[in-house]
């Protein structure tokens, strides 16, 4: 009888280091992969998580909601690949490689310490990449004097977290994972099959497993079933790989998460990597990163004909491989040792190559601002023991920007990170098809404080940013085209130089070292004449003073507008400009709707000292009195305009007027 395929379900495990990630995988598995609770032996002697390890566990369909059981059919049941993830400071693009596949969040949480730094950029990573949570209060055992502030921290985080996308409605499970864990019987972590069952519900992970599979059936009614079916419908097979090693007399073994497409045994596949450092290193020949064929496939140490969109999946991959600059074939070591972490796939004209820049769509990451409506709420409150309220993020201005052109920052794309430099700034192109150009992200006018995100988050998310890099990035080009495909569009900004923090006493808002989010627009190659933005420009004013009033108020002279070189003066004639009535010095500003208004342009020079004749719009006129008053001028003339701006050579000599005459 032919064995049913699982439904597999990616639960990334996050939280700060030394929360107890790894005994909570432990007490939950029933199957352990090789890179599984701490193999690396640099783990174990530190005793810290320092790479990403992999295991899951089964749900039988017959034990899901009678929903689940309609959508799964031909399926033996769910699959939970459980990812543990790194907590160190140090390691956090570790961290964003194994997120980056999650379909759902398991966040860790030492219920006697409470919210920490890395608690609060796994929350942003988290509100980034997926909307289904799960916590885990973990080491309850030792709260347990002080049980009334572990449920005071339940409310909190659920308050805090209200308005993100998680809401208040996720589960929240006490646990002590290390009683469950002798419960169990923790067996050798190189046994590969731990026994299901548990006594009772021991240390809460019962209870823990019943909120996963709850969580992962409200994400298959929400769209995780439609997604992962049209990412299998694609016709590029896309593999996340996070890890690689040699098997003597098999060949080289990559494990990883099937992004789009579908794997077969038999098919061949290349590395988009090696392809293009083959291309770009001359002294080498042979086959480059192509010509690699699938010889067998394990899902869990169990063999499969075949992967879709969502497996985890180990590929036993053989054939040319790398070749020598002499050409003789490179070994399965050889291989392993060029490549372990990063994208595979196939055809090879579905990748871009050497992608040397992007152009995205920026997306405000609130925590680095100094504000977060529910990181920030959440750490005061759970650190201090008491209501998010009381230790709110203050609304003073920072002044800080998060980026700015010329800057330089890394940033996670395609499994891998690379150093890029902001090449451009501006906002997304408007019904004349320009851009304006900004100076910073967020632009230099908008106010961070808690009364100004909806509008900060309005007016952030529709910058683009160009990032240029002397790395190459391999992207599929299914990924820019298809909207659906997220984790293969999103880019992550990371100051890595920065320290993350939770809230300070004084009630400071806690930081991230997570600048911003990109979604990819395109990707940019080496072709010459390949220019990624539309026509850039800058908004920019002049201003100037009305000295006299001439032909019965038709006309007035203006200076102070422009300087003595009158070829630049001549490129604005023909601009119009507005004339307003001036305060005198001393004496508040008039309000805007009480200022008296002219429209004009600027019609000719008058004279060789930058002066200007403005020639008002019939009916309007200037009254005949004199232009100033006690001295003081009495109207000021104000000309806006655009000047245009390339990202490499600088803003042009030709304005563009903002009011068309």
């Amino acid at each position: 009888m032919k064995e049913l395929p699982w439904w597999n379900v990616n639960v990334a495990v996050m939280g700060h280091v030394d929360t107890g990630k790894t005994a909570v995988v432990r007490a939950l598995s029933e199957t352990l992969s090789t890179a599984a609770l701490d193999k690396h032996p640099a783990s174990r002697e530190r005793g810290v998580t320092l790479d990403l390890g992999f295991s899951c566990f089964r749900v039988p369909l017959h034990d899901t909601g009678d929903e689940v059981r309609q959508v799964l059919a031909g399926y033996a049941g769910l699959q939970f690949t459980l990812i543990d993830c790194p907590g160190h400071a140090s390691l956090l693009r570790t961290v964003l490689i194994g997120a980056s596949v999650m379909d759902l969040m398991l966040l860790v949480v030492d219920a006697a310490v409470g919210v920490q730094a890395q608690t609060v950029e796994c929350l942003v990573v988290g509100e980034v990449l997926t909307d289904r949570l799960v916590v885990a209060l973990n080491k309850v055992d030792r709260a347990a004097h002080r049980m009334e502030r572990v449920g005071r921290l339940e409310r909190a985080l659920r308050v805090a977290l209200r308005p993100s996308r998680f809401g208040d409605a996720f589960p929240i499970v006490r646990t002590v994972a290390v009683t469950s864990c002798v419960e169990k019987g923790s067996p050798s972590t190189d046994s590969h099959d731990m026994a299901s069952g548990m006594s009772g519900d021991a240390g809460g992970m019962g209870a823990l497993r019943a909120a996963l599979v709850h969580q992962a059936h409200a994400a298959i009614g929400n769209g995780l079933l439609r997604r992962r079916q049209q990412w299998a419908a694609c016709g590029t097979l896309v593999v996340a790989v996070d890890h690689g090693f040699s098997v003597r007399g098999h060949g080289t073994v990559f494990t990883g998460t099937v992004l789009s497409g579908s794997a077969q045994v038999g098919q061949e596949v290349f590395i988009p990597a090696m392809e293009g450092r083959r291309r770009g290193d001359s002294s080498s020949s042979g086959g480059g990163g192509g010509g690699l064929r699938i010889k067998s496939m394990q899902v869990f140490h169990r063999s499969v004909p075949r992967a879709a969109a969502g497996d985890r999946v180990a590929l036993c991959v053989a054939g040319a491989g790398t070749r020598t600059p002499n050409g003789a074939a490179a070994s399965a070591a050889a291989l392993h040792d060029k490549f372990e972490r990063g994208l595979i796939g196939a055809p090879r004209t579905a990748f871009h190559r050497a992608a040397h820049g992007l152009l995205v769509a920026l997306s405000p990451v609130p925590a680095y601002f100094g504000y977060r409506r529910a990181a920030a709420a959440a750490a005061a409150a759970v650190v201090y023991g008491e209501t998010s309220a009381s230790h709110s993020p203050p609304s003073s201005t920072r002044r800080r920007p998060i980026a700015y052109t010329g800057q330089s920052l890394h940033v996670m794309v395609g499994m891998q990170t690379v150093r890029v430099r902001i090449a451009a700034l501006c906002r997304a192109p408007g019904e004349d098809g320009e851009c304006e150009a900004l100076s910073t992200y967020p632009p230099e006018h908008l106010a961070y404080g808690e009364d100004k995100m909806a509008a900060a988050e309005e007016e952030c998310g529709s910058v683009w940013a160009l990032l240029t890099s002397p790395t190459p990035v391999f992207l599929p080009a299914v990924s820019i085209a298809d909207a659906s495909l997220s984790p293969l569009r999103t880019c992550i900004a990371l100051h890595l130089s920065g320290e993350a923090t939770a809230a300070s006493p004084a009630g400071g808002s806690p930081s991230s070292r997570i600048a911003f989010i990109g979604t990819i627009l395109r990707a940019l190659s080496e072709v010459a004449g390949d220019d990624p933005l539309p026509p850039l420009y800058r908004n920019k004013c002049r201003c100037g003073i009305v000295e006299r009033v001439i032909d019965d108020g038709r006309e007035c002279v203006v200076r102070g507008l422009f300087d003595r070189d009158v070829r630049a003066l001549e490129v604005f004639l023909g601009m119009e400009v507005r004339i307003v009535s001036r305060a005198p010095e001393g004496d508040a500003p008039a309000a805007s709707g009480a200022q008296s208004r002219w429209r004009g342009r600027l019609a000719r020079p008058f004279g060789r000292s930058g002066k200007v004749v403005v020639q008002l719009q019939p009916p309007d006129r200037l009254p005949s009195a004199d232009a100033s008053d006690a001295g003081q001028p009495k109207w000021q003339v104000q000309l806006s305009y655009r000047r245009r701006v390339h990202a490499s050579a600088g803003p042009s000599h030709h304005p563009r007027p903002i009011y068309q005459p």
